[in-house]
């Protein structure tokens, strides 16, 4: 999953990958063309501090493992990231995990790489919520605009042009 987000976001973007294991860092590395990939643990605090984590836009875990993705997002979220994402495997953890220090947690059985890619470039994306198990998303996002600049800024939810089945 790492290695597909960088690909889709490392010609748009400034991407770093951190990688635990040294011969997934060399293979990762290879096939990455501008990414920039760092051998270590995504939870280790001085690492993050090194790759100034207060500078960082967007924080994605995206291991197949859910403490590692949740304590490194939570982590890095203390540490200053602007906004954190993390995949949590156990749809248990999503509602809890989400209302709390992560900003959006996606469910592998309710995503694809593309949904992660689209709040990745939603830059002002403020919270995402699955509600009834996946079979329907909330987004709260900033508009910005004016009403000449903007499709939805200065109009009522009525005279906005909603995608069909959009409540």
């Amino acid at each position: 999953i790492g290695q597909r987000l960088a690909q889709a976001l490392e010609n748009h973007y400034r991407v770093k990958l951190i990688e635990r294991f040294p011969e997934a860092a060399d293979r990762l590395s290879a096939v990455l063309n501008s990414t920039i990939v760092l051998r270590g643990d995504a939870a280790d605090e001085d690492l993050l501090h090194e790759e100034n984590i207060d500078h960082t836009d967007v924080y994605c875990a995206v291991t197949n493992d859910d403490q590692v993705n949740i304590l490194s997002a939570m982590l890095a979220k203390r540490m200053g990231a602007r906004k954190v994402m993390a995949i949590v495997n156990r749809g248990a953890y999503v509602d809890l995990v989400q209302s709390g220090t992560i900003d959006i947690a996606i469910s592998p059985q309710q995503a694809t790489i593309g949904t992660v890619l689209a709040h990745v470039r939603r830059g002002d994306v403020v919270q995402v919520h699955s509600l009834r198990r996946g079979a329907v998303e909330a987004i709260e996002a900033i508009a910005h605009g004016d009403r000449k600049t903007s499709k939805v800024v200065g109009r009522t939810v009525d005279e906005i042009n909603l995608p069909p089945d959009t409540t």
